[in-house]
């Protein structure tokens, strides 16, 4: 996860839809882990990025002595800092990118930070001055394949709204992105089938005359082509 989020960070990147959970996200994906927030509440705030919390940490519960490792993942939920009276809670989503010889962390690789939404590496706000709200850390599990299920995501990165097709079969459904940089042009999916004897088809992702297969844990690219046409492509 970090030699991804780094490579991200140095190219001066986007990463997903530019969203803080989308770089979190991609960096599981990426690196084989658990990508799906799978078992997460539907409609929460409070992301579950896997089943090992490290750390539940508030305004009475301390960092101190916790051993924490590059790659943890930080969410914070309606957190406040005691000093920033006039601050609105924070939602945000961090990767851990540098621990120190205690375990500590002291830097972290973040997005949509103060606006800049492109990935970057920055030294951590201190735990310590928690006044409200929760910051989970949590420890990003392996991805276990499951037969008949496909997991991937898909991100827009043309300047307008794009309708692709998935087809499972003879299922068909229109999935519509966001244009490029905004929350709603990135997702992650999955697409299953069940019933039959053998594997089943394999699902496919088409927008105009482009089409792709999907694998299991790839991610996808809309991206524009000659006289405004759309094309698919694996990252």
């Amino acid at each position: 996860m970090a030699d991804y989020l780094q490579a991200q960070v140095d190219a001066g990147h986007r990463i997903g839809g530019g969203e803080c959970a989308h770089l979190a996200s991609e960096a599981l994906r990426v690196a084989g882990g658990d990508f799906t927030r799978s078992g997460e509440a539907q409609g929460t705030s409070d992301y579950r990025w896997s089943s090992h919390l490290v750390a539940r940490l508030t305004k009475y519960g301390s960092s101190a002595g916790k051993i924490f490792e590059v790659g943890d993942i930080a969410q914070y939920d309606d957190v406040t800092f005691r000093g920033d009276d006039d601050a609105k809670p924070m939602h945000h989503t961090q990767v851990v990118a540098a621990v120190d010889s205690h375990g500590a962390i002291t830097e972290v690789f973040e997005q949509n930070s103060n606006g800049h939404r492109v990935a970057e590496r920055h030294p951590l706000r201190n735990l310590e001055s928690i006044e409200g709200g929760t910051v989970s850390i949590y420890r990003p599990e392996p991805r276990a394949r499951q037969p008949g299920r496909w997991e991937y995501t898909t991100v827009n990165d043309t300047d307008a709204p794009c309708t692709y097709t998935l087809q499972i079969g003879a299922r068909i459904w229109n999935v519509t992105l966001d244009k490029a940089n905004t929350e709603g042009s990135y997702r992650v999916s999955f697409a299953s089938f069940s019933g039959g004897a053998g594997p089943g088809p394999i699902p496919t992702i088409k927008i105009g005359n482009a089409s792709v297969q999907i694998e299991d844990g790839a991610g996808y690219e809309l991206y524009s082509i000659s006289k405004g046409q759309v094309a698919i492509r694996k990252i």
